[in-house]
């Protein structure tokens, strides 16, 4: 196969097609014909780097042609050639054949041959840039394979790890090892929390919306007892106000996921210093949206902090206590479904989280 940039040459005056192979032959692959038909059959064998057709011709117009083959050859570089001074066709190339370029007739060959190079770097620095996107859409595509395939795997052990700390805790009669497995406990839940975090993260990014309606008092309490058990060893009082005017309809997952993120995340940041710590969640439901507020009064948001708390990987907390990965997932779950969320904060006192969610019943 020939290394040369491959050149298609459409124009009815088979004098112009000699003059320009005779020209240009040495340093192009020069394809010619005067048949728009038979130039179609070239384009459906071959891949051009340029594509150049006279303008005037007697069955079409090379603007229609270009207009044409553009869709299915949407990489080669058009120029226009045209042999008298009608901008109205040169208006049209641009906006209906997506011509890059236009010569005028008689052409000069040294312009032309100008012309011609240009196209064909233009040409190349698009394949290549089209070659590395794909490249690189694939190298991310089997990262996030490996990436959610990985967490899964790690799933199952890590269960099998805390069940087998709580074993422990309860055959374990010598005190001086209990700061040891209190230490796994929390690292390996740490560890859990995080790789389900990742999980959350794919299962957001890459499944489909599905809108059911959700009975959402029962689906809130569902979301709650699996914290259940962190309200009842902190002492944390809870209280939840709900009102629903209409049927509530969105994608169950989607909302799951960021509400017990959300939820989390307040019981990750109660204040020690606090005889008690409060959590207060207050839900209004209408035609048109879900109105979700959370409240708590732990240690709050530094102002300086409080624009970064979406970020991925963004901790609040010096200590690190959490992935840095909750609050975004959250985030990004709520504007999949089209909501919004927004946060005031003032250190040492608290924080209020705000959720709008559209109601797609």
């Amino acid at each position: 196969m020939s290394t040369k940039p491959s050149i298609l040459y459409l124009d009815d005056e088979t004098n112009n097609l000699t003059a320009f192979a005779a020209a240009f032959r040495r340093e192009f692959d020069i394809t010619t014909t005067s048949s728009v038909d038979e130039a179609v059959e070239y384009l459906s064998r071959k891949k051009f780097a340029v594509i150049l057709s006279d303008q005037k011709m007697p069955d079409i117009s090379g603007v229609e042609f270009f207009e044409s083959i553009r869709h299915d050859h949407p990489y080669s570089v058009r120029v226009l050639v045209t042999g008298y001074a009608d901008m109205v066709s040169v208006i049209d190339a641009i906006n209906k054949g997506h011509v890059y370029r236009y010569i005028s007739k008689p052409w000069n060959i040294e312009e032309l041959k100008l012309c011609i190079n240009t196209c064909v770097e233009k040409h190349t620095r698009e394949i290549e840039l089209i070659e590395k996107s794909e490249a690189l859409e694939k190298s991310n595509s089997e990262l996030e394979k490996f990436v959610y395939s990985a967490s899964h795997d790690l799933k199952a052990p890590i269960a099998s790890i805390l069940g087998l700390i709580k074993v422990v805790k309860l055959q374990n009669q010598d005190t001086e090892i209990d700061p040891i497995i209190q230490m796994i406990d929390t690292s390996a839940h740490k560890l859990n929390d995080f790789v389900t975090n990742i999980i959350h993260y794919y299962q957001n990014l890459k499944t489909d919306e599905i809108v059911k309606e959700i009975q959402f008092s029962d689906f809130l309490d569902q979301i709650i007892e699996k914290h259940q058990s962190t309200f009842n060893q902190k002492g944390i009082e809870f209280q939840k106000d709900f009102a629903q005017s209409s049927p509530f309809k969105t994608d169950a997952h989607r909302l799951s996921i960021a509400l017990s993120h959300l939820i989390g995340n307040a019981i990750k940041f109660l204040d020690p210093e606090k005889d008690i710590s409060k959590i207060n969640i207050s839900t209004v439901i209408n035609r048109e949206k879900l109105f979700f507020k959370l409240q708590d009064n732990g240690v709050g948001i530094a102002p300086e902090k409080l624009p970064h708390i979406f970020d991925m990987f963004n901790r609040n907390d010096p200590k690190n206590v959490g992935s840095g990965i909750g609050l975004y997932i959250a985030k990004e779950s709520i504007e999949r479904l089209q909501g919004k969320i927004s946060v005031e904060s003032t250190e040492g006192v608290g924080t209020t989280i705000i959720l709008e969610v559209p109601n797609k019943g």
